[in-house]
């Protein structure tokens, strides 16, 4: 079962590929202290350390039992210190949290560095970010959640969900910080998506539960019961009452009918069929301002996540190539769509760039609009 929320959160984060890491001893261990080594984690996650049961095990003194946590978000990989000793040491600045193979770094006595083709930029930290001050189209259209203790002395206590990543834990550092000996210093990790918010066991002592049965990471719904020590929280999604219900099918007949959401929309043209809705960029972060591509994203989301649409086509026959900004947003509202996703009408450019970034290994190409409404409304 494991194994199967794994993938599930894998798709809800848009991992475009596996993360494969290169392992070398650091400048100044000690000789013959071992060859480069490639490692590779089929997982949206990982925890780094010399404890039992990481992801990726790395030895020595200096290197602590759980030391950093790494986290994919889009093609993103963020590299997040669990408050170790002796902290991680970047090649280069340390003012973003964002992996790339240009950015190696050292735990211990290893230098790391992730291959492939991954974005590092100066996009706000997940643990910096707050969703409900402003929108970032690199994170989608993220939901109000707010957690709920449902048992102890401070029964009722609400903690709003503002980050796009909230640790949990015993320190004093964690956003959401809880006094007994039972949770580990840094014990989860709640991860707020568009789909809603997950939670990742960071190999907290006793581990976490949710509605009773122990996992390593999991979709935290609606009255979900999260357990970790003998604390018990659910989710609250005070938006969730507000949702319109899809229109019902015969509505629905025509290319304009569902669009009066995004009538105004200049970046994203939008057209729907029944509970699909075809989105078809116009231009390029050179054509629109910033806020342009943001309001619009913003309305297209909703469609989803308010007016019940489930299916999603990307039209390229307008624009046949778009650069990283309009990708984000793109692949946001794939991650966001609760049905199938496809691309469609894509130049060779596109697909090559597409297909560098690994997004065609989880939403398709299909030669013309109609064969990907075929494929995307099939039962």
């Amino acid at each position: 079962m494991d194994e199967q929320i794994r993938a599930m959160l894998q798709y809800a984060v848009g991992q475009p590929r596996p993360l494969r890491f290169s392992v070398q001893p650091a400048d100044g261990a000690e000789p013959g202290a071992g060859a480069t080594q490639t490692i590779e984690l089929n997982s949206p996650f990982a925890v780094l350390g010399r404890g039992q049961g990481v992801d990726l095990f790395l030895d020595g003194e200096t290197v602590a039992f759980r030391h950093a946590y790494l986290q994919v978000i889009g093609n993103r990989v963020a590299c997040l210190d669990l408050f170790s000793l002796n902290g991680i040491h970047w090649d280069g600045p340390a003012a973003t949290p964002w992996l790339s193979a240009d950015r190696p770094f050292r735990i211990g006595g290893h230098r790391l560095k992730l291959e492939d083709d991954w974005i590092a930029d100066d996009l706000v930290s997940p643990l910096d970010f707050k969703p409900r001050d402003e929108q970032r189209i690199e994170y989608g259209t993220l939901p109000t959640v707010n957690l709920q203790l449902l048992n102890s002395s401070a029964k009722g206590v609400v903690w709003p969900i503002n980050r796009v990543i909230t640790l949990v834990g015993r320190d004093e550092r964690c956003r959401i910080k809880i006094s007994d000996d039972r949770i580990s210093k840094v014990h989860c990790c709640l991860l707020l998506l568009p789909t809603g918010l997950w939670v990742v066991d960071l190999l907290g002592k006793g581990g976490i539960k949710l509605n009773g049965y122990e996992c390593r990471c999991g979709y935290v719904a609606q009255g979900c019961e999260l357990q970790l020590g003998g604390y018990v929280m659910t989710a609250l999604y005070p938006d969730a009452a507000l949702a319109t219900p899809a229109p019902a099918p015969d509505s629905i007949t025509s290319s304009n009918s569902g669009a009066f959401a995004t009538r105004v929309n200049k970046v994203f043209k939008v057209e729907t069929y029944d509970e699909t809705v075809v989105v078809i960029p116009m231009g390029d972060v050179s054509d629109f301002s910033y806020k342009e591509i943001h309001l619009d994203a913003g309305r297209i989301t909703e469609l989803f996540t308010k007016h019940g649409f489930r299916n999603l086509i990307v039209d390229f026959s307008v624009r046949p190539f778009v650069g990283s900004i309009i990708i984000d947003a793109l692949v946001s509202f794939c991650r966001t769509a609760r049905g199938r996703s496809m691309f469609c009408n894509v130049s060779a450019e596109m697909q090559s760039s597409l297909d560098e970034m690994r997004i065609t290994t989880k939403w398709p190409i299909a030669s013309s609009r109609e064969e990907a409404l075929s494929n995307v409304t099939v039962p």
